[in-house]
C-alpha cells in the first residue's frame, strides 16, 4: 500500500504517492486547480458534479490528479494543427 504524503511546492499542496519514483501520482487541491485552469470555484464544482472533471475523494477532502485533469481538458480541445 502506498501512503500519500503532502509535499510543499510554493503555495500549492501536492500529494505524492511514496515509493513510485518518476511515475509518482500527483494530486492537487481545488485552490491549485483553479489557479492552473483559470475557472471560478463554482465552475469547477459544476464540472465535477456533471462528471466532466475527474477527481478523487480522500476522506472529506477532494483532490485532483493533475495529469488526468489535463488529459480530460485536452480531450475536449476543438481545432488545432493538422498533421
Amino acid at each position: 500500500m502506498k501512503i500519500l504524503t503532502p509535499k510543499s511546492k510554493g503555495t500549492e499542496e501536492v500529494f505524492v504517492a511514496e515509493g513510485l519514483g518518476q511515475a509518482a501520482l500527483s494530486f492537487i487541491d481545488e485552490k491549485e486547480l483553479i489557479r492552473r485552469i483559470g475557472l471560478c470555484r463554482k465552475s469547477v464544482y459544476n464540472l465535477r458534479k456533471r462528471a466532466q472533471l475527474p477527481y478523487c475523494r480522500l476522506g472529506k477532502r477532494i483532490r485532483y490528479h493533475w495529469p488526468s485533469v489535463e488529459a480530460k481538458i485536452l480531450s475536449r480541445q476543438i481545432g488545432g494543427f493538422d498533421q
